[in-house]
């Protein structure tokens, strides 16, 4: 599924890329979806398939971060958010189904390029611009994004950036978030017949690489510098965006 080349060497870049994807999500509290989309593409992935097998590795990354950040969680302020997602997840995935692969190719580009602006835009993050109101918006995209590509973690970032969480109890919100998003998928796309066995047999070949990955990154969350993190990460994202950006057109 990965590209032309051998079945084991597939097989190596599918776990090579969870692994790494899950090690940005431990570190920064999300990307995972966006990097390994976009990485499993690049080598020759078709979007579609990529998008589906992703929602296991992305659930059990999710739930591994959350057993260790569990007590920092608190959930005031995230209810419309969560509640809207999951309403319009459904919406995600029938896009998914019927969009022309270059249509998901801008989408994904245009979504990387969006999380680098993002991050790249300090006073965002300092300042509470965003009420209680506007994670219903916010929510919203995410479930579409979500369901369609299994990235719905720029608006929620964009949400729990701005409400002046700690530094553990904005990385929690997060993975509840994305345990939510992720359940909602994985059982819309069993019930429409998208999660085929060979899907899931990708799907659950990378979950332990990602989870290794993930708590390895929690590790780096406590000892490398949130800036340095964030120019890698950025620039990988930048890349990648406008790559599939300039797909989108060229096909």
């Amino acid at each position: 599924m990965v590209g032309e080349g051998s079945i084991a060497l597939n097989v190596v870049i599918l776990l090579v890329v969870f692994f790494l994807s899950g090690l940005v999500q431990g570190a920064t509290g999300f990307g995972s979806g966006l990097l390994a989309l976009g990485l499993l593409v690049l080598f020759g992935s078709p979007i579609k398939d990529v998008s589906v097998i992703l929602v296991l590795p992305s659930l059990f990354v999710s739930l591994s971060l959350l057993w260790r950040l569990w007590r920092e969680f608190r959930g005031d302020r995230i209810v419309p958010l969560l509640v809207a997602a999951v309403l319009a997840v459904p919406a995600g995935v029938f896009l998914l189904r019927e969009s022309a692969p270059h249509t998901l190719y801008l989408i994904l580009g245009l979504l990387l390029i969006a999380s680098v602006v993002q991050r790249a835009i300090p006073r965002l993050a300092r300042r509470r611009w965003h009420p209680v109101w506007m994670g219903v918006p916010c929510g919203l995209l995410s479930g579409v994004l979500a369901g369609a590509l299994n990235t719905g973690g720029p608006p929620v970032v964009a949400f729990t950036s701005t409400q002046r969480f700690g530094r553990h109890r904005y990385a929690a919100v997060l993975q509840v978030a994305f345990v939510v998003f992720s359940l909602t998928r994985l059982l819309i796309l069993t019930a429409t017949g998208m999660f085929t066995l060979e899907r899931l047999w990708l799907s659950a070949c990378g979950i332990p690489m990602a989870v290794v990955g993930a708590l390895l990154g929690l590790r780096v969350l406590s000892k490398l510098s949130d800036e340095w993190l964030g120019r890698i990460v950025a620039a990988a994202l930048l890349l990648l965006g406008v790559r599939y950006t300039y797909l989108a057109f060229a096909c």
